[in-house]
């Protein structure tokens, strides 16, 4: 087979071509930091990871995580209202897009059911794609993103 795992000789090379790929798209990541890439793997980039929960009086009504990587870009994951009035999940994503901008991300996006896209739309969200049968057969998700 012609593709193959990375070898530690390879390495050096392998830093200077991403760092070279990177910079020519005007991302800011050197050789170095290429070089942790390659040793610790694409969590390198991650630099927040963080569970909310939305509570009214005490009672948890909904839950959301933002992953935020390198580059002022973060993922919405786990968007989940436990009530099924939509306004959880609208309050719950308004105040993500609050938290968002004081930590200088620039963008966020969603793997969105297609029940909560009309909420993820009403706030500005635009759709890039779709990704069909994605965790199970039968469930598309749109994908949707806010500059912000």
């Amino acid at each position: 087979m012609a593709l193959q795992p990375l070898q530690e000789h390879e390495k050096p090379f392998v830093a200077a071509k991403l760092a070279e790929n990177w910079q020519e798209r005007g991302l800011n990541f050197d050789e170095s930091w290429a070089e942790e890439c390659l040793q610790h793997g694409h969590r390198r980039t991650i630099i927040g990871d963080e569970f909310y929960t939305y509570k009214v009086n005490n009672k948890i009504l909904g839950m959301v995580s933002l992953v935020t990587f390198e580059g002022g870009v973060a993922e919405i994951r786990d968007s989940i209202e436990l009530s099924e009035n939509g306004i959880v999940l609208k309050n719950l994503l308004t105040e993500l897009i609050e938290i968002s901008k004081m930590s200088d991300v620039r963008k966020l996006y969603s793997l969105v059911l297609k029940e909560n896209a009309a909420t993820y739309t009403a706030l500005g969200f635009k759709k890039e794609g779709e990704l069909l049968d994605h965790f199970k057969e039968g469930e598309d998700l749109t994908i949707m993103s806010l500059l912000l």
